[in-house]
């Protein structure tokens, strides 16, 4: 995010300015200084030529408070003394970090997706609580294709793959059921999330969506829980492909089941309105083929 980006940078000065006060008061040489904070000597010069009181004002107006932004300054120097550069280094990233979340949740218009002085999306929170409660479904492992499953959510109708949410890696099983890896993020899913950003255009209540391995059986599932079903494939190219999901969403199916092709896996692609609805079709295929 920009704005994170440019409050990090004018936390980095402040706190470079108080860090050479509070060092060079500790006896540390303005070389030394200089080796810790990664700038050049004369660089140092001119940063103790200014109070430390100026420093503070400038956090300050930023919304960190002076007895926050000394707390760190200690830490920091203690650091400095008796751990390794690298130490130093890593804990100063983390700091600058944390104050410029705190400085960026004080702001006017970003305090509603903060919480405890860092950023929260409730959207995402939201997925993880769906996600959570979907690899809860007792026997989900025996749904899980070999090339693994995911899960998208989009808040709103998409207007790109931007405003669906997905998993960065996979849901895959594991020797005791089944895992998420990756985290949850916009566009995390490239493929089902473009699938889902194509549904939802010619359906736009469509905001979930989920794939499974393929099995014939399903197909009597489906049908016997009223669901629009349509089939693609096989395909002999990745274009191929796209071109017959993009033919197939126009019909607003429930279900699209796909036979694979060239380098693709049969799957079956599943899309509800509410995660309610998208669990119920999931527990039916594990009861009726278990």
């Amino acid at each position: 995010m920009i704005i994170h980006e440019i409050i990090c940078g004018k936390i980095l000065v402040s706190l470079r300015g108080l860090l050479a006060h509070k060092l060079s008061d500790q006896g540390l040489s303005q070389h030394k200084i200089s080796r810790l904070l990664n700038v050049s000597q004369p660089m140092i010069n001119k940063l103790l030529k200014k109070p430390v009181e100026e420093y503070l004002r400038e956090l300050e107006k930023l919304g960190i408070e002076k007895g926050v932004v000394e707390y760190y300054i200690e830490i920091l120097c203690s650091i400095a003394f008796t751990q390794s550069l690298e130490k130093f280094v890593f804990t100063s990233y983390q700091v600058v970090n944390t104050l410029a979340l705190k400085a960026l949740c004080s702001q006017q218009g970003f305090s509603n997706i903060c919480q405890g002085g860092v950023f929260v999306d409730p959207d995402i929170e939201y997925y993880k609580t769906v996600l959570s409660r979907l690899l809860s479904i007792k026997g989900l492992h025996k749904l899980i294709p070999e090339v693994g499953s995911n899960l998208v959510y989009t808040p709103k109708a998409p207007s790109s793959i931007m405003d669906v949410i997905g998993l960065t890696g996979r849901i895959v099983k594991t020797l005791s059921g089944v895992t998420a890896t990756g985290e949850p993020m916009y566009g995390g899913s490239r493929h089902l999330s473009r699938i889902l950003l194509l549904v939802a255009l010619h359906n736009p209540v469509k905001k979930y969506g989920f794939n499974t391995r393929y099995e014939e059986a399903y197909l009597s599932s489906f049908n016997r829980l009223g669901l629009r079903t349509v089939m693609t494939g096989p395909h002999e190219s990745q274009e191929e492909f796209w071109r017959r999901i993009e033919e197939v969403s126009r019909l607003k199916p429930d279900i699209i089941v796909d036979l694979g092709g060239r380098g693709l896996e049969p799957v079956v692609y599943v899309f509800t309105s509410s995660y309610e609805e998208l669990e119920r079709i999931l527990v039916n295929l594990v009861e009726a083929y278990p």
